[in-house]
C-alpha cells in the first residue's frame, strides 16, 4: 500500500516536472519564432501566447495580462521587444504590443515610451512602473530626434502622470515637464514643425493641457502669451487656475 502511494506521488511529481518543462520548451519555441524574421512564424507565435484581454480594466489597470501560472521568461520579453522593433507598423506590430504590455517587465520601458502615441494601453502599461519612467518621457517629448507622433504621445503621458501622481512629483521632474511644455508653446524643433502645422498644433495643445495640470504661474503666463500655430489664439485664458 505504501509502495503504491509512493509510486503515485513519484508519478505526480514527474507530471508536474513535465508540465513545467513543457511550458519552458513552449516559450523557447515561441522565442525562436519571434526572432525568425518570418512574419508568419511571428504571427503563429503570438497566437500561442496565453494572452487575456481585460474588457473592464480600470484607469491605470492592465488591458492585457497573462493567466496565473504563466511567467514570461526574460528571453521571451527580449524576443518580443526585438520582434517589435523589426516589424513595420501595422496589424502585426499591434499584436506584438499587447504581450509586451502584459509582461510588466522593465525591459519593455524603452519600447513602451516610444509607442505612447498608440493609445491608453501603452500609456497605462508604461505608467505601471511608476514616476521613475518620467525623465525618459520628458527626454522623448523634447528630443529633436523624436517623431511628432512620439512627442505627442510623450506629452499626453506627462499630463496623465501629473493627474495620477501630482502630490508625489518633486520639483525636479515638475521643472523638466515645465521645460517640455515651454518648448512646444514657444516653438518646437524644426523636425516637429516640418511635419505640418496640424502636428505643431497638436503639440501646442498638448503643451497647454500639461500647463493646466502643472498649475505653475510662470508657465500659465507663457501659455497665455503663446499663440496657436494654426488659429493664432492664446494658449491659455486669463484667470486660468494657477
Amino acid at each position: 500500500m505504501r509502495r503504491s502511494a509512493l509510486a503515485m506521488l513519484a508519478a505526480g511529481c514527474c507530471l508536474l516536472a513535465h508540465g513545467a518543462a513543457a511550458q519552458e520548451t513552449d516559450q523557447d519555441a515561441i522565442v525562436r519564432d519571434l526572432l525568425s524574421h518570418d512574419f508568419e512564424r511571428i504571427r503563429d507565435a503570438l497566437e500561442r501566447l496565453p494572452l487575456v484581454y481585460i474588457h473592464d480594466a480600470p484607469p491605470g489597470g492592465a488591458h492585457f495580462e497573462f493567466p496565473k501560472g504563466f511567467e514570461p521568461t526574460t528571453e521571451l520579453v527580449e524576443a518580443l521587444v526585438t520582434a517589435y522593433d523589426r516589424t513595420p507598423n501595422g496589424e502585426l506590430r499591434n499584436g506584438l504590443r499587447k504581450p509586451l504590455i502584459a509582461t510588466r517587465h522593465p525591459l519593455t520601458i524603452d519600447v513602451l515610451t516610444r509607442t505612447l502615441y498608440t493609445g491608453n494601453a501603452a500609456k497605462d502599461g508604461l505608467l505601471y512602473f511608476g514616476p521613475s519612467v518620467l525623465p525618459g518621457v520628458v527626454d522623448l517629448a523634447m528630443s529633436p530626434e523624436a517623431t511628432p507622433n512620439e512627442a505627442t504621445g510623450a506629452m499626453s503621458a506627462l499630463k496623465a502622470a501629473v493627474e495620477r501622481w501630482d502630490g508625489e512629483l518633486g520639483p525636479e521632474i515638475r521643472g523638466a515637464m515645465k521645460e517640455a511644455a515651454i518648448l512646444h508653446l514657444e516653438g518646437a524643433p524644426d523636425s516637429f514643425a516640418s511635419a505640418g502645422s496640424h502636428m505643431s498644433g497638436f503639440l501646442f495643445d498638448d503643451a497647454v493641457a500639461l500647463a493646466e495640470v502643472l498649475r505653475d504661474p510662470e508657465l500659465t503666463a507663457i501659455a497665455y502669451n503663446a499663440r496657436h500655430p494654426s488659429t493664432g489664439k492664446p494658449g491659455a485664458e486669463r484667470g486660468s487656475p494657477r
